[in-house]
C-alpha cells in the first residue's frame, strides 16, 4: 500500500454557466452528468483535478432534455511520497487507484459546495449534486511529464 503525503493548494470555478430554459415549477425530471480529469504534473508534484458537472431537465412527459447548466471545478493537490518513499522520491509518484479515488471524492465535494453558493440565484443552483462514490465517476488521467 503506498502512503502519499497530501495538501489542498487551490480550489477554483473554472467556469459556470446557467440557463434558464423554463419557468420555474416545483417538481422537474432530470439528469446529470459529472466527469472527473486527473492532471498529474511530475515536476512539481501536484494532481489538479477537474470536476465536470453538466444538469439537464425534463419539464413534461416525452419532451426532450432540455440543458440547465454547466460547472467545472479545478482543485489542486501537493502530492508527495510518504515515509520510506525516499529512494524514489525523484522519480513521479504513481497515481494509484486509491489516491486517484481520494483525490477525486474531495474535489467532487468541494464542487457541490461551490455549485450551492455560486448558483444561489439561478436553475441551476437548485441542481443538488448527489453523493456519488468516486469510483463511480467517469474520469481520464493526463499525465505531464
Amino acid at each position: 500500500m503506498s502512503v502519499f503525503s497530501t495538501t489542498l493548494e487551490s480550489l477554483s470555478i473554472i467556469t459556470y454557466k446557467a440557463y434558464n430554459p423554463v419557468e420555474e415549477k416545483e417538481h422537474y425530471s432530470g439528469e446529470l452528468r459529472v466527469a472527473a480529469v486527473i492532471r498529474y504534473q511530475a515536476a512539481v508534484k501536484k494532481i489538479a483535478v477537474v470536476i465536470k458537472a453538466e444538469g439537464y431537465i425534463r419539464t413534461g412527459k416525452g419532451t426532450q432534455m432540455l440543458p440547465v447548466g454547466y460547472i467545472e471545478t479545478q482543485t489542486v493537490f501537493l502530492v508527495e511520497a510518504g515515509p520510506g518513499k525516499t529512494k524514489t522520491a525523484e522519480k513521479p509518484a504513481v497515481i494509484t487507484p486509491e489516491l486517484e479515488n481520494y483525490l477525486i471524492g474531495i474535489a467532487y465535494n468541494n464542487t457541490r459546495g461551490l455549485l450551492y453558493e455560486r448558483g444561489r440565484n439561478d436553475l441551476m443552483g437548485a441542481i443538488v449534486l448527489p453523493l456519488v462514490a468516486p469510483e463511480k465517476i467517469l474520469r481520464e488521467v493526463v499525465q505531464d511529464a
